[in-house]
């Protein structure tokens, strides 16, 4: 099933440059298409829990632009162990290590880890095992949760949104809202539950925490860069450290508020729904 890539946010705002951190991308993408995604914004490359063997994870990414660099112009570096440099002709951008794990029924993308998190973790043990080795949790899309590992129940709404304000649950939450140094308050997935992203701002406003924008594009959607933040780059590359303490810090201007079109997300939904039990490791 092939689907034209949807139109992205624009690559610039001014001098700040369109950051996406929240992205899992298909192995199957030809690397045109890989090339082109690298070279436009500073985009995450997020590994996922359930459809690990589905998706790309940034070494076998960065491992693919140095095969095509071989026989091309592309031009690949690192900026440090988490962060590539790309450059083809006059387009350049960066790719960025991130990962999704579950904790409890939540979902969290953790960056600037030195070894990948294992699933499954208390909301305390994943925020202090990232911080030990010097990354950062983002709160996903916090009100969009699990029943058990796979399908998510938010499609239930308010209720749902009732149902996770009390109890052990709620304190899980807080904690995880407690200690992230970012909340998505607008993922591009909820096109069905656009009010969970009101949620998720209200959230991050109670605990003062930055709001990001991220797409969130799963394999074949091709919707990377639909949204994201806008922020500033180094002349020598964005470093995973000043990734988080941008993040951190708030400093970045928000992006569009788009949203992936209602038939591209329920097309593909259930063709990555039915991988995930056929991959299930």
């Amino acid at each position: 099933m092939f689907l034209p890539p949807l139109s992205k946010a624009p690559a610039l705002e001014g001098t700040r440059r369109l950051m996406d951190i929240h992205n899992h991308i298909s192995v199957s993408t030809r690397i045109e298409r890989l090339v082109d995604l690298a070279t436009y914004g500073i985009l995450g490359v997020t590994e996922h829990p359930v459809l690990k063997k589905t998706v790309l994870d940034f070494d076998s990414f960065y491992a693919r632009l140095i095969k095509q660099a071989r026989n091309s112009d592309l031009e690949v570096s690192l900026v440090d162990t988490d962060v590539a440099r790309v450059v083809n002709g006059d387009k350049e951008g960066y790719i960025v290590r991130t990962q999704e794990v579950f904790s409890g029924v939540f979902h969290a993308v953790v960056i600037g880890y030195e070894e990948s998190i294992e699933n499954g973790k208390p909301p305390q043990e994943l925020l202090e095992l990232a911080e030990s080795q010097g990354g950062g949790v983002i709160l996903a899309h916090p009100y969009l949760v699990n029943t058990k590992e796979w399908p998510h129940n938010g499609f239930l709404g308010e209720l749902n949104r009732k149902r996770y304000s009390k109890g052990n649950t709620a304190e899980n939450l807080g904690t995880l809202a407690a200690g992230a140094i970012a909340i998505e308050g607008h993922n591009a997935q909820l096109i069905s539950l656009q009010i969970f992203n009101q949620y998720a701002r209200a959230m991050a406003r109670e605990y003062q925490k930055p709001i990001i924008s991220v797409s969130d594009s799963h394999p074949m959607q091709n919707a990377e860069f639909l949204t994201g933040v806008y922020t500033d780059v180094p002349d020598n590359g964005p470093t995973m450290d000043y990734i988080i303490s941008t993040l951190k810090h708030g400093k970045f201007s928000p992006g569009p508020s788009n949203y992936i079109p209602w038939s591209r997300f329920w097309a593909t939904t259930l063709i990555n729904l039915g991988n995930s039990f056929v991959h299930k490791s």
